[in-house]
């Protein structure tokens, strides 16, 4: 075996500084290799964490956009309904004042009329009388022009 190794020149320093560098490897390993791996896994299972926590926030929001579409389009559905009611209600207060009017408009018109011919009667009566005592007093002169 001594031959195999001064063939390959390895002597004695060898094995001692292979023990060494084992040690140190070792030692280094445990303080620094590890650790750091360690920090290198965290920072993945973070990372991965983080990634799933944000889709399954971004299917969160989604949820809760489509719920808010949804309430939204049933508000607007709604509101659309109360107007057509509003705008309807406002129809028949309308037509119901409108025939309120027209029916106030034709009252007066039908006593305006009456008062027109009680009117007309009182001026044909007030005339007629007029006319009768011209009629007379015409007759009183040419009956007086003749005697």
């Amino acid at each position: 075996m001594e031959e195999i190794l001064q063939q390959l020149e390895l002597n004695s320093t060898f094995f001692i500084e292979f023990a060494i560098f084992l040690f140190v490897f070792l030692v280094l390993s445990k303080m620094f290799f590890k650790p750091f791996l360690q920090l290198f896994e965290t920072r993945y299972q973070r990372t991965v964490q983080d990634r799933q926590a944000a889709l399954e926030m971004i299917a969160e929001a989604e949820k809760k956009f489509e719920e808010y579409e949804l309430k939204l389009s049933e508000a607007k559905k709604e509101a659309r309904k109360e107007y057509e009611e509003i705008l309807s209600q406002a129809k028949q207060k309308e037509a119901q004042i409108i025939f309120e009017a027209r029916e106030a408009a034709k009252s007066i018109t039908l006593k305006s009329i009456e008062d027109l011919k009680k009117q007309k009667e009182a001026v044909e009566k007030e005339l007629h009388q007029e006319v009768e005592g011209l009629a007379k007093e015409i007759t009183d002169r040419l009956l007086a022009k003749e005697q």
